[in-house]
């Protein structure tokens, strides 16, 4: 039997969904397929995440719809920290103001 849910790419997003669909959804590892081009620890130019850095800010409008997802993902990053292995996990808080 073939995977039950795909998600498309390994990047922040990808993984990231497919973590919440684990943890959350209470989803199985067995039943989700992750298709990509390109993986951790590649170096190509034509693959975002070793060359970009994730962001979270809650500066949101006022779409109810966009301020549960903006609520869920903050309420849950240290939760996701934890279950990586700590701030070492390139996971951390850091202030949105570049002088602070």
């Amino acid at each position: 039997m073939g995977a039950k849910y795909v998600v498309v790419g390994s990047g922040i997003i990808g993984l990231y969904t497919t973590y919440c669909l684990i943890k959350f959804a209470k989803i199985s590892a067995d039943q989700i397929t992750v298709v990509y081009e390109f993986s951790a620890g590649d170096q190509s130019i034509n693959y975002t995440s070793p060359w970009a850095g994730g962001n979270f800010s809650c500066i949101s409008p006022n779409d109810p719809e966009t301020l549960k997802f903006d609520k869920f993902t903050y309420t849950n990053l240290a939760k996701l920290q934890e279950d990586l292995g700590g701030p070492s996990c390139g996971l951390d808080y850091r202030p949105s103001d570049p002088k602070i």
